[in-house]
């Protein structure tokens, strides 16, 4: 590959097994094994990575964008997101991070949740270049999952299909997002950043439609989460549907209820959970839907709002 391996580091600790570390200059690629050469080969050289990058047209919007760049024949697109602040440190850094330990974390977590069955785009590695002293930039790089589109679109593009169609594949839509997250909690991740847009859709011809979870960020790892930490990162979904206007139009209480069912089912205290939670999320988004409204920071992706929108979409991440 003409890349020189690295000896093992104190940021090389975080690699996880089936990786491969590699360096030129002040650049550092960190990449599955099984692909390492073609990635590295249409990145390489890895300190010009991100020039190519500025020169690609986004594949998907996020406050960075998406890139993406093909393998090769029969190998997946590899998608790029870039690490961007946002907030105040937007003005002050915006691109510019502590060292790689933040994308080598979320690498440790998505391969775990890869791992442990939660369906999420393959992690293909992370791409760091020093820049000043400690600072560095970073970008996350997963497979793509074709033919798929986040439940926003998805939520706002119901009304195209036949009401019965729609409702009955709604309802799978929906078990199947209840029982990711659920799995997700149960094996300890606690996701920093759960919301409608993070949640990727993939029809089947002849099958329920699979959801994947994106975006592992500053996800947390460790035991199974009790409820609270669960009830978190529901609350935190739930207002993103009414931050985007969907909240009692596409995805009624009804929906909401029988996602709260699906994530529930199994556990020894579920109806108790399910009367608990229901009223909580129920609430949860009101107040914040009054500061959206007031700020005008309500997004309204119905109607005519959604002919500026790309169609549906092939994405491995989101930022």
């Amino acid at each position: 590959m003409g890349a020189a391996v690295s000896e093992i580091t104190k940021a090389e600790d975080l690699v996880p097994p089936g990786f491969r570390r590699i360096e030129e200059g002040n650049a550092v690629l960190v990449v599955r094994e099984v692909w390492a050469e073609a990635a590295h080969r249409v990145l390489a050289p890895l300190y010009q990575a991100w020039a190519r990058m500025a020169q690609r047209r986004f594949t998907a919007q996020g406050r960075a964008g998406i890139v993406s760049f093909p393998l090769g024949k029969n190998l997946p697109t590899m998608m790029v997101r870039r690490y961007v602040h946002g907030g105040v440190f937007a003005r002050v850094g915006r691109d510019l991070y502590w060292g790689m330990d933040r994308a080598l974390a979320e690498l440790i977590v998505a391969e775990s949740a890869k791992r442990g069955g939660v369906r999420t785009p393959d992690p293909i590695g992370v791409l760091g270049q020093r820049m000043h002293g400690p600072l560095w930039r970073l970008a996350f790089l997963s497979a793509e999952v074709t033919e798929s589109e986040d439940l926003i679109h998805y939520g706002c593009r119901l009304s195209e299909y036949p009401p019965e169609t729609a409702a009955l594949e709604k309802r799978g839509v929906i078990r199947e997002a209840a029982l990711q997250v659920r799995k997700m909690h149960d094996l300890g991740i606690d996701h920093a950043d759960l919301h409608l847009k993070n949640l990727l859709l993939r029809r089947r011809a002849d099958a329920t439609p699979e959801v994947y979870l994106l975006d592992f960020d500053r996800a947390l790892s460790g035991p199974p989460l009790d409820s609270e930490r669960r009830l978190n990162n529901l609350k935190r979904l739930a207002r993103s549907v009414r931050k985007v206007r969907i909240a009692d139009t596409v995805l009624t209480a009804w929906d909401r209820l029988r996602f709260v069912r699906d994530y529930v089912q199994g556990h020894p205290d579920a109806h108790a959970l399910m009367r608990r939670w229901a009223k909580r999320l129920a609430s949860s988004g009101r107040a914040h839907e009054a500061w959206w409204t007031a700020t005008g920071a309500k997004r309204n992706l119905r109607g005519d709002g959604l002919g500026t929108l790309a169609g549906p979409r092939s994405m491995g991440t989101r930022r």
